[in-house]
């Protein structure tokens, strides 16, 4: 089990569902948390969670910044493309601060 935690450093608020890997890495968004950026709660994430020894290690893949060109809060899923990449939407962000469709390589 994982908790997420609306402490200043976590990610928090994961709406959507999972994908997983094929070595069982689970793989999500959070609205909020994150490093901050240009966002009051932190812009979202998104995060991997490992399987390890009964529990999970958590990795942020990436840390959203509503800098005028990345996105922010992801509130959808991801998908797995053909080559492993990971694909999603944000709510806000890029250039006319609509969203942003993302590409995530591994």
């Amino acid at each position: 089990m994982h908790n997420f935690a609306n402490n200043g450093v976590d990610e928090y608020e994961p709406y959507a569902g999972l994908v997983v890997d094929a070595s069982s890495n689970l793989y999500g968004t959070t609205q909020h948390g994150g490093s901050g950026g240009n966002c009051v709660d932190g812009c979202g994430t998104v995060f991997e969670l490992a399987p390890r020894d009964g529990d999970w290690s958590e990795k942020i893949r990436h840390d959203f910044t509503n800098n005028g060109e990345d996105g922010y809060e992801p509130v959808a899923g991801l998908i797995f493309g053909p080559s492993g990449n990971l694909y999603g939407t944000t709510l806000g962000g890029g250039a006319a601060n609509s969203g942003v469709v993302f590409e995530l390589k591994p």
